[in-house]
């Protein structure tokens, strides 16, 4: 993992570093221990496995100036600070939701 100067980096940079490393984490945790049955096994025939909940430069922007349109609502827009906090954000659900599939009754020891 590369060292970060923290002296430099912004409050919000690294609270969102820290959280896709987590999120990075988690993954690997939970992905490393499955086999390829457990991975792709669902709870039922319309519910997710943990498969489709995870899924399968030195310029530096401002993020917090940057906005783009909301892909679902373009009357709405977001800075790609706003927009980074809702990957990382999603992205734990994800996780959250196969951890419960890994969790439930029946799932294939």
């Amino acid at each position: 993992m590369a060292t970060r100067d923290h002296g430099t980096t912004p409050a919000w940079s690294r609270r969102l570093i820290s959280e896709l490393e987590m999120a990075d984490g988690r993954a690997k945790r939970l992905a490393g221990t499955l086999s390829h049955e457990q991975f792709n096994w669902r709870p039922s025939p319309e519910a997710w496995s943990a498969w489709n909940t995870y899924g399968a430069g030195n310029v530096i922007y401002d993020v917090n100036r940057i906005r783009f349109k909301n892909p679902f609502v373009p009357l709405i827009r977001f800075t790609v600070g706003t927009g980074l906090e809702i990957v990382s954000q999603h992205e734990s659900r994800h996780l959250l939701q196969a951890e419960r599939i890994r969790e439930s009754p029946g799932f294939p020891a």
